[in-house]
This record gives structure tokens, C-alpha cells and sequence, in this order.
């Protein structure tokens, strides 16, 4: 997951004038993994205050809802997810055979098992 705030390369130009530092500086800034340290953190509240926005970029997968309670997620390199609604346990397979089962999953344990899912080769 990257986390970064999107501005318009006006809005980039202008922070580069203002703040007289580089493009590369600016792109440091941006980047919400690197620490707000010194004007790290001035570049990020100006940036926000010019209307920029904090987007998430996500590696890709397909979500299904059933009406009878799963949620299949599947990974481009052969994992699937399953989590069933009745019982709260998932289940995760890679090219048709079974990794893992888990009882009681909550929100953390899917992202747990997300990231699990697409280390699997």
C-alpha cells in the first residue's frame, strides 16, 4: 500500500516557488511513507490546503459479495480468499489446493491474509 497526497503540477510548481526547493523535494514531501520531518511537513499542510488529496494506491484484486454470505477475492498469481459471513472463518487457496483456514477473522486478519495471498507464488 502507498500512500501519497495528489496535487496539480501547478499546485506542484507553485510549492517548488514558495518553498524554493526541488521537484524531488516536493515528491519526498508528498510521499506519506518518508517522516514529516522538517519541511516535510510544511510542503504536506500546504499542499492539503491547496486542495491536494491523500490517495492509497492498493495492489489489485477482484472482490465478489454472494447473496449467500462470501466474500472470494482473487489474486493474479492463482491465490483466492474466501470469507464466510455465517461462521466468520476464511479460507485461503493457491491454484486449487487449500493453505490455510482461519476461524473468527476479523478486519486485520483479512489484510493479514491479503498480503499473505499475494506472496504466494
Amino acid at each position: 500500500m502507498r500512500r501519497e497526497i495528489v496535487v496539480t503540477k501547478e499546485d506542484r510548481a507553485f510549492l517548488m516557488r514558495v518553498f524554493g526547493v526541488t521537484n524531488q523535494t516536493i515528491y519526498n514531501a508528498l510521499d506519506l511513507e518518508k517522516p514529516e520531518v522538517g519541511v516535510r511537513g510544511r510542503i504536506r499542510k500546504a499542499a492539503l490546503e491547496r486542495g491536494g488529496v491523500i490517495m492509497v494506491t492498493l495492489p489489485e484484486m477482484e472482490t465478489i459479495h454472494t447473496a449467500d454470505g462470501r466474500m472470494i477475492q482473487r489474486f493474479g498469481n492463482g491465490a483466492v480468499l474466501t470469507f464466510y459471513r455465517a461462521d466468520g472463518h476464511g479460507e485461503l487457496w493457491h491454484n486449487g489446493k487449500m493453505v490455510s483456514r482461519h476461524n473468527h477473522v476479523g478486519v486485520m486478519d483479512i489484510f493479514a491474509l491479503q498480503d499473505l495471498a499475494r506472496c504466494l507464488r
